[in-house]
């Protein structure tokens, strides 16, 4: 019998690699629909990363070096937790991965508001490490809608509106903080963004 010709074989779903180019995946509502919701999490990314040290130094009345080794904790488990996570995005959707992540780092703003102090910082240092994959699972999701051909392309011309929220977030923070002399709104914000 004659071999199969393999350039002609439609290769198996968990094998294919889709080959979009950058014209093609401005065209998909896929693509907007990442943009806005990598910027929702930016926001709140950068709200946390941001004002951590100063809400637990003006609100908490933690040392400087005190909150600095929150801050350390929090960096320092959302690292660690890339290991967890690379492993299972080879095993569940990312799609999914980037929701559990979502919401793990969105209930990291909300625990500084509804949880006294200093039992918030556990609740932090969690939702750091649920919420740490956004530097693992970005790469995976675009090469996963788009694949990996043109994904550079892609991702670097987008990375500019991946940009946009973290650069507004800390400062929209500050004036509303300076307005009412709390986080809290701020980081009821930061949670409702994170969680859509």
């Amino acid at each position: 019998t004659e071999e199969p010709n393999n350039s002609t074989e439609r290769k198996p779903s968990w094998d294919y690699d889709p080959e979009w180019t950058l014209s093609e995946a401005l065209r998909t509502p896929t693509l907007w629909i990442l943009i806005v919701s990598l910027n929702l999490i930016g926001f709140l990314a950068g709200v946390i990363t941001v004002h951590t040290v100063p809400y637990f130094t003006l609100i908490e009345n933690m040392s400087a070096i005190g909150a600095g080794y929150v801050l350390t904790g929090r960096l320092f488990s959302a690292s660690i937790s890339r290991i967890l996570w690379g492993i299972l995005v080879e095993k569940i959707p990312v799609r999914w991965c980037l929701a559990m992540s979502f919401l793990g780092r969105s209930l990291g703003p909300i625990s500084l508001v509804v949880i006294p102090y200093p039992y918030n910082i556990g609740a932090l240092m969690v939702s750091s490490s649920v919420g740490g994959a956004l530097g693992i699972l970005q790469p995976v999701v675009f090469a996963n809608y788009y694949g990996r051909k043109f994904t550079g392309t892609i991702q670097g011309t987008m990375r500019p509106l991946l940009t946009i929220s973290p650069l507004i977030g800390p400062l929209l923070v500050a004036l509303l903080y300076d307005s009412t002399g709390t986080f809290n709104l701020a980081f009821i914000i930061a949670t409702i963004c994170g969680i859509l």
